[in-house]
């Protein structure tokens, strides 16, 4: 029986002040055993370094808003039993939880949600979206849409397909998981929820994918009971995987997510530009 560890990919972007430069988007990761920490990875050797402890524990899953403006880092608590589950704030730069809104699934009448396993959002349309699956307590695998801010999850569909604990957009919009039951890439409709497949893949605990932004490079992480503790580039075209390195046995990752993180140039410039700007607006005055 496979591992029920999930893993989260995300994609978040940070506004740089004025001319300033941010550094190519960050790589993190987050992992399910007991108390959450907050990783950063590795995009070259797959090695993980621990950026802080979140502040909660099972976190599932990882995903984020890239655009300026919203830039948003989120990872999913799964609750256990009948506990709600949460969809929860990260700061990238700390690890730590900033917030959290109960997820509360709208069902349909033949619906037996279980719990959010993965999110995903959509750098195109905007929109949040999550899947329960059969592994966490659902009579299927269903995709929902979910708003952040009150954590209404509404049904669209039955993925068909099993235990998509992998769930992740490419930079056009398009909806990607892997069903670990079978190891298949799939592809995933908005309208209808419906997968189709694309590809048998050969690895036995990929947990999540995400797209860097800057070049549409879709990574997956591969951990848990059975998993190589490995992460990998993915052709989404037909499920080749590049591998990038190990992070370690010791880690069952559950979440991975792009950031782009100041330089500490642009962080001084923030730190000096804002009392310039205090003193020169009092000079207006």
């Amino acid at each position: 029986m496979k591992s029920k560890l999930v893993i989260g990919i995300a994609v978040l972007g940070c506004a740089a002040l004025g001319s300033a430069s941010a550094s190519a988007t960050e790589l993190f990761s987050v992992d399910f055993s007991g108390p959450a920490t907050l990783y950063r990875m590795d995009q070259g050797a797959g090695t993980a370094a621990g950026v802080g402890p979140v502040g909660t524990d099972r976190i599932g899953d990882l995903t984020s808003d890239t655009r300026p403006a919203t830039a948003t880092l989120w990872g999913v608590r799964i609750g256990l039993g009948d506990d709600a589950d949460e969809l929860v704030t990260i700061d990238p730069l700390t690890g730590g939880a900033t917030g959290s809104v109960p997820i509360s699934i709208v069902t349909t009448a033949t619906d037996q949600p279980g719990h959010m396993t993965s999110i995903a959002f959509d750098p195109v349309s905007g929109a949040l979206y999550g899947n329960t699956t059969v592994g966490f307590g659902a009579a299927f695998d269903a995709l929902y849409k979910i708003d952040p801010v009150t954590g209404m999850a509404d049904f669209i569909g039955r993925i068909t397909f099993e235990d998509v604990y992998a769930l992740g957009f490419s930079q056009t919009g398009k909806l990607f998981g892997i069903a670990d039951a079978t190891d298949e890439l799939i592809g995933i409709d908005l309208v209808t929820g419906n997968g189709s497949f694309i590809a048998n893949m050969q690895v036995t605990a990929a947990f999540d994918i995400a797209s860097r932004p800057e070049d549409d490079v879709m990574f997956l992480v591969d951990s848990g009971s059975g998993g190589s503790n490995f992460l990998y580039t993915l052709d989404t075209s037909n499920g080749n995987l590049t591998g990038v390195g190990d992070f370690g046995a010791t880690l069952n990752l559950v979440g991975l997510g792009f950031s782009p993180i100041p330089e500490p140039g642009t962080l001084l410039l923030v730190a000096l530009g804002l009392p310039l700007l205090a003193r020169q607006r009092r000079a207006q005055r």
